[in-house]
């Protein structure tokens, strides 16, 4: 969780029990003035009923929170599917529109080596959203994942293809939602690990 959010919550928090302080003390105010006892009770189910409705549309909203945040991670999810899939494909392309116009240096990487790899296999794993910020602009979500690609290469100007294997480990990887609703990856990462 983000400090913006665990900032929002505690300030809507704060703010939530302090009018129902207010109004409980304006309720047991005017309750003590009142000769009538159902003239208490009604004012005291009121004030209950106010605090209710303040705590029903906390829950609400943070619900609704929570709802956004799962749909950015299937997004997210989705988005690296998609990227595994092209790969496994040999659509370099394709993979390359899950890849941000600005993220030059990943864009420059994936054309340079297009032509020298074979791939025949792909996976994804152990995904972990470590942070998402979708209040910001543009929501942006920094990702760690494993990754495995098996296929064959050939170093230029030999013909000869090899086969490899190559495994990464990659932290801190940042994807942003761009304007068309897309997440995309950026040239933020760092490779933990790789094994050949």
């Amino acid at each position: 969780m983000g400090s913006s959010v665990i900032a929002e919550t505690a300030l809507k928090l704060a703010a939530i029990a302090i009018v129902e302080t207010i109004a409980v003390l304006i309720v047991c105010d005017a309750a003590r003035s009142l000769r009538s006892r159902n003239l208490r009770a009604a004012t005291l189910g009121a004030a209950v009923a106010f605090a209710l409705a303040f705590i029903t549309v906390f829950a609400v909203v943070d619900f609704e929170r929570e709802r956004a945040r799962a749909r950015a991670e299937a997004e997210i999810q989705a988005t690296l599917d998609e990227i595994r899939s092209a790969v496994v494909e040999n659509d370099f392309e394709r993979a390359l529109g899950f890849v941000s116009e600005r993220a030059a240096q990943t864009r420059s990487l994936v054309r340079r080596n297009r032509g020298s790899v074979k791939v025949k296999d792909a996976t994804i794993s152990e995904v972990k959203i470590l942070e998402l910020e979708l209040n910001a602009t543009p929501p942006r979500a920094t990702v760690s994942f494993k990754t495995s690609v098996k296929g064959t290469a050939s170093a230029q100007p030999i013909p000869v293809r090899l086969p490899y294997r190559l495994e990464l480990e990659l932290d801190g990887v940042e994807f942003q939602r761009e304007e068309d609703g897309v997440w995309r990856l950026q040239d933020r990462y760092a490779v933990k690990s790789t094994a050949l």
